[in-house]
């Protein structure tokens, strides 16, 4: 996927086709859940590649 500004046309374009701002604001909020949601997930992971707390 290619995300990009259009400067000549003044718009947002994924894969060269045009994206609404209203849509393109949409995919970013859902894009910084997903991320949030991905965090929390993995947080104690990194810490504990087991899952299991051994104390």
């Amino acid at each position: 996927m290619i995300i990009e500004y259009d400067n000549d046309n003044k718009c947002i374009r994924v894969n060269g086709e045009y994206l609404p701002i209203r849509e393109a604001e949409g995919i970013k909020d859902e894009l910084e859940l997903a991320i949030d949601q991905w965090e929390v997930d993995h947080a104690e992971q990194c810490d504990n590649p087991d899952g299991h707390y051994d104390d």
